[in-house]
């Protein structure tokens, strides 16, 4: 959201130059009232756009596919991980989440239990405890 601000910030400097170099090219011209108000309009407009632009695409960058952030797990799927204090995986409670942005549900083995989850599900896992991947790469988060 501060990429926005910014950007309005930086529109209206612009709109702001444009008045400033409407005014002097106007008072050179003797049409003090028109170029001014043109340059300014000008200004404003490409700010419009480009502010509406990047609301856009912020708005589809935050919709898009899951990224990978730096202590997320891979669950493979069809493998087996055993949750424990010196293992891969920790006890302590996780988002799951689908590795493949078409399929926002998937299945998950937690010890004996296959269940469907959906995407951005909380799950909390026990010393002990067994999960694995049953349709598909799953993020731990």
């Amino acid at each position: 959201m501060k990429y926005v601000f910014n950007v309005i910030f930086y529109n209206l400097v612009g709109a702001g130059v444009g008045l400033a170099v409407g005014a002097y090219f106007g008072h050179l011209n003797q049409l003090w009232i028109l170029i001014p108000a043109i340059l300014a309009g000008v200004f404003l407009l490409a700010g419009i756009i480009t502010t509406a632009a990047i609301i856009k695409a912020e708005r589809e960058a935050k919709n898009a596919g899951v990224s990978l952030k730096k202590d997320d797990f891979i669950l493979q799927m069809n493998e087996t991980y055993t949750v424990g204090k010196r293992s891969k995986i920790r006890p302590g409670e996780y988002k799951v989440m689908a590795t493949d942005e078409g399929n926002k549900a998937f299945n998950l083995r937690i010890n004996d239990y296959v269940k469907e989850y959906k995407h951005n599900t909380t799950v909390v896992l026990a010393e002990g405890d067994t999960i694995s991947a049953r349709s598909g790469n799953v993020i731990l988060r």
